[in-house]
């Protein structure tokens, strides 16, 4: 019994690794197609400037600017997808969300899977947040800052690189939400559906 209960205990804890763990069972992030488009975008991006009369410096602003102004509205909507699945009160679909397939080997219920989807998706939104900040705080601080010029290209490569990857996979993964919201209403759905008919048949 008390394996068991360590064994759940390790399944269900609240940090940061297991919700790693959760979300590449569920959905590897190497195998993701928003991973990789999300890089050819970020690529694509960060060659233009070579190509193009375009400063690396005067596009990451753009970018850090645009990651203040549009992130806290997506967070907000994640959040909200988030309340939702957490607040569901039905016992009944619960208890059938919340058993992992044994017969697959799965050690993650759906609901676990779910949950961290929505979790991974804030936790990425909130980082771009952060680091677009960082970034446009870091422009406007050290705008007279001179440094060597090999060295600053560099840092501005490096920069644009992470903050055009990071919102690029951030913005991508409202699908996934979209698709989780509506994934999650079907299950629902087919559970009430389940239960109607089994109410009808036992009368």
């Amino acid at each position: 019994m008390d394996s068991i209960k360590k064994q759940f205990a390790e399944l269900h804890k609240g940090d940061l690794r297991t919700l790693l763990k959760i979300y590449w069972e569920n959905k590897p992030i190497f195998l993701s197609q928003y991973f990789w488009i999300a890089m050819i975008c970020t690529i694509v991006v960060t060659v233009l400037p070579h190509f193009l009369i375009i400063s690396k410096l005067g596009l990451i602003e753009f970018l850090a600017k645009m990651a203040i102004s549009i992130f806290p509205s997506i967070l907000g909507f994640n959040l909200g997808g988030y309340i939702l699945l957490i607040s569901l009160n039905s016992s009944n679909i619960l208890d059938e969300l919340t058993d992992p397939i044994e017969e697959k080997g799965e050690k993650y219920s759906f609901y676990q899977k779910m949950s961290s989807v929505f979790a991974f998706s804030i936790l990425l939104q909130a980082l771009t947040l952060i680091i677009g900040f960082i970034f446009w705080l870091i422009i406007d601080v050290g705008r007279n800052v001179e440094i060597a010029y090999s060295v600053a290209e560099i840092l501005n490569f490096i920069a644009l690189f992470t903050l055009c990857f990071i919102m690029s996979y951030a913005t991508l993964l409202i699908c996934q939400i979209v698709l989780n919201v509506f994934n999650f209403g079907q299950v629902q759905h087919f559970f009430i559906r389940i239960n109607n008919i089994d109410k009808r048949n036992s009368k």
